[in-house]
This record gives C-alpha cells, structure tokens and sequence, in this order.
C-alpha cells in the first residue's frame, strides 16, 4: 500500500465516523456531504479523439453507446 493510498484510507474512515456521530438527519452536513460526492462525480466532458464533448445528451449518449 503507498502512502497516497494510506492516506485516502485514513480519511475515509475519518468521514465514515463522522457520519456516524452526526446522522443523516436533514441537517447541513449532510447536505455538504451529499453535494460535495455529487459534484466530484460528476463528468462534465469526455474527450473522443480530438473532439470534447460537453453536452449533456452528447455525453449519455457516448457514454451509453461506449
């Protein structure tokens, strides 16, 4: 394991606590939790070839056809 992957997993079970300790209840920390995963997943643009892709119904089709 390296230390970048150490670290990942350290933080991981870091956030896991902390949700534990503050619940889902509909509170601003879940919120930010729930935002903050939806916006790091999600894919703005995919590169075919030389081309960029950016639009949303480009982009699931692409992706649905890959």
């Amino acid at each position: 394991m390296t230390v970048y992957e150490a670290e990942e997993l350290m933080w991981q079970r870091r956030g896991g606590e902390n949700w534990l300790l503050k619940g889902d209840s509909n509170t601003g920390y879940f919120h930010g939790l729930a935002n903050g995963r939806k916006r790091k997943c999600l894919i703005k643009s995919l590169m075919d070839g030389d081309r960029v892709i950016e639009d949303k119904e480009e982009l699931k089709k692409y992706i649905t056809d890959f």
